[in-house]
């Protein structure tokens, strides 16, 4: 009976091993198609018109470094309302919205996420629930009556003003259920043992809580500038006096795309390479604090 049960646990352990191998063998394959495009792009990027037209997948037998210097100066711009936004004009817009952006959404969801995770009063259920069924509706439809409130109130073509009314339901969407559910994590024998100590209401927020989840912050916050920062829409819908990098980029391929301005793939990759290089930079440079350790429980994980 002993022997068989030991060859039921190697059998076991034999398909477990097979099954990691296959699943790590998927995700790899899988990362690699990742890479693929993003190589594909720096390549291109690379090359002149007729390397690329004789050969579309192949190395760059000579480096064109000219190409990035180009679509900085001579293409990468927008002329808009009898003005024309340089390069200076659309990096600034663009650090302005995307810092804006991201440090004004998730300041308000961490904030509101906190409260109702730890306290009681009336109305939560109610938010929480308003926060659900506001995810599952779609807002396609509110588009033009979201544009005529814009009108009205003040607030399109204001950059200010869209970003402070940016954060409408800092209660619902995925964000909020992911701070909603780290707050829920951390048991509350830490706030109980500093109420006892005398420790206030804003001391047990800012010095206790909030550090435990710094690593969560630093993702969403990371995720959130990295989707503003590729956000050509803001522009083209509500901020036309106000061009970023994406939307002068969007521009530029456009007029590329119909065969306006003199400019072929090779400078579009390159632009392309350009505009990703800020967010790369940025995830580097916060790869330490996302990846830092958290405490659940009184213990570090």
């Amino acid at each position: 009976m002993g022997l068989f049960k030991k060859r039921i646990q190697e059998q076991n352990t034999l398909f477990v091993r097979i099954w990691k191998t296959i699943v790590v063998v998927f995700l790899a394959i899988y990362c690699i198609s990742l890479l693929v495009p993003l190589i594909w792009m720096i390549f291109t990027s690379l090359k002149d018109e007729v390397s690329y037209t004789i050969d579309n997948f192949g190395f760059p037998k000579t480096m064109i470094f000219s190409n990035y210097s180009d679509v900085l100066t001579k293409y990468l711009y927008v002329e808009q309302n009898g003005f024309r936004y340089g390069l200076d004009v659309l990096f600034t817009n663009s650090l302005i919205l995307s810092f804006g952006f991201a440090t004004w959404g998730v300041a308000n969801i961490l904030f509101v996420a906190y409260v109702i995770s730890r306290y009681n009063f009336i109305g939560k259920k109610f938010l929480y629930n308003l926060g659900l069924i506001l995810m599952v509706l779609p807002i396609v439809g509110t588009l033009p009556a979201t544009f005529k409130m814009y009108r009205i109130f003040g607030i399109y073509d204001n950059m200010l003003m869209l970003i402070l009314t940016s954060s409408t339901a800092p209660f619902s969407g995925m964000w909020f259920l992911i701070f909603y559910n780290s707050f829920l994590t951390i048991p509350k024998d830490f706030t109980e043992a500093a109420e006892i100590d005398g420790a206030g209401y804003y001391r047990i927020m800012f010095q206790i809580v909030m550090p435990m989840i710094i690593p969560v912050a630093a993702v969403l916050y990371v995720l959130n500038f990295i989707s503003n920062w590729n956000n050509y829409g803001v522009c083209l819908y509500w901020l036309p006096s106000y061009p970023n990098i994406p939307y002068g980029m969007y521009v530029f391929q456009m007029g590329a795309t119909a065969g306006s301005g003199g400019a072929g793939m090779t400078l579009i990759m390159a632009g392309f390479t350009c505009v990703m290089l800020p967010t790369v930079l940025l995830y580097i440079a916060s790869q330490k604090i996302m990846n830092s350790n958290f405490v659940v429980g009184g213990i570090k994980m």
